[in-house]
């Protein structure tokens, strides 16, 4: 993801379609993906765009731009796991 975001350059604005198009993905997997670079703030959002939908309907979709970290600076916390989840987990 980040050698994606290096294609965009630092401070230039892209939407998520944008990115999906570049890796060559439909928009939900590179979501999920992405939602971990905002988080550990690696993109930023900047602001937003107006597009069409294929009816010719307006909405506005956010716009991100690369901090130019490739770090993470925030973790999120672990998520609790019960007893059978991680058994599980572990293959028993």
């Amino acid at each position: 993801m980040v050698e994606a975001l290096a294609e965009f350059g630092v401070g230039k604005d892209f939407t998520i379609r944008d990115l999906a198009e570049l890796v060559g993905s439909d928009d939900y997997p590179v979501r999920g993906a992405f939602a971990w670079c905002i988080k550990a703030r690696i993109v930023e959002p900047s602001g937003e765009v107006t597009r069409r939908t294929s009816r010719g309907k307006p909405y506005k979709a956010v716009t991100y731009r690369w901090t130019g970290s490739t770090r993470a600076t925030r973790y999120t916390q672990p998520v609790p796991v019960n007893a059978e989840c991680e058994a599980w987990l572990r293959g028993a």
